[in-house]
């Protein structure tokens, strides 16, 4: 049996090339947003700022206390997350500072941690005690296992893995 070539047959297979190109594209399309996104960061962070090209087109973050179940106190972590009228959840992440007596008020490290914000994660940034004394000690893991578990549990985090970024700020 031969195919016709008829305006039929053309007809229907264009209208499966436009299909089949429009379900090819969207995912690329979806996820292009997130690219640029991650471009601008990358382009803002490694000029340390001098091209902010995320801070242009972002709210600034929102900050607040990361709590669980009570009331927060100085040594709860700071939660930075997208501000503005977005809403989570979005993907978590747990920024260790380095060795620096300022600890989680590091200028450095609040640049850094408003810009993931900006980025799109809930930032959770501890306050180490023994860091910011200069010491590298074990005592502070318990405070960085548990910030990770607040995180984890907080409702503007999507569920599923945190990630964990120790920097040094010197």
């Amino acid at each position: 049996m031969r195919l016709s070539r008829g305006p039929l047959s053309r007809l229907l297979a264009a209208w499966g090339l436009a299909t089949l190109v429009i379900l090819l594209t969207v995912p690329v399309g979806v996820r292009a947003g997130a690219g640029l996104t991650g471009f601008c960061f990358l382009v803002e962070f490694l000029t340390e700022g001098r091209l902010p090209w995320l801070s242009r087109t972002t709210r600034p973050p929102d900050v607040e206390p990361l709590v669980a179940g009570g009331a927060a106190d100085p040594a709860s972590p700071d939660l930075w997350h997208p501000g503005g009228r977005r809403t989570g959840p979005w993907p978590g992440l747990v920024l260790v500072h380095g060795l620096t007596p300022e600890g989680k008020r590091d200028p450095r490290l609040a640049w850094a941690a408003d810009r993931l914000a900006r980025a799109g994660f809930a930032v959770a940034v501890p306050d180490l005690p023994a860091l910011r004394a200069q010491q590298l000690r074990p005592d502070d893991a318990p405070i960085i296992r548990d910030t990770l578990v607040r995180l984890a549990a907080h409702p503007a985090v999507r569920r599923g893995p945190v990630a964990v970024i120790a920097v040094s700020v010197g």
